[in-house]
């Protein structure tokens, strides 16, 4: 399980997206590629097995959940 983070420059938007490993590859090599995204950091998450995190954290991936902030409120 990863968490991406990125800016979208023109936008000026802080975008947080959860994802499995699979996945986290071809996404983070997208990013890299386009010219308006900026790969700020992806984190691989390591919660305790069973956990009632690693549940939360799973259903994120799961769904491919993505959170969007503006970069100066973030």
């Amino acid at each position: 399980m990863y968490k991406l983070t990125y800016r979208n420059i023109p936008n000026n938007i802080k975008v947080e997206e959860y994802c499995f490993g699979d996945h986290e590859e071809k996404r983070r090599l997208f990013i890299e590629e386009q010219g308006d995204l900026e790969l700020i950091s992806h984190e691989k998450l390591m919660p305790r097995l069973w956990s009632a995190e690693f549940w939360k954290l799973f259903w994120r991936c799961l769904t491919n959940y993505t959170v969007q902030k503006d970069w100066e409120r973030a």
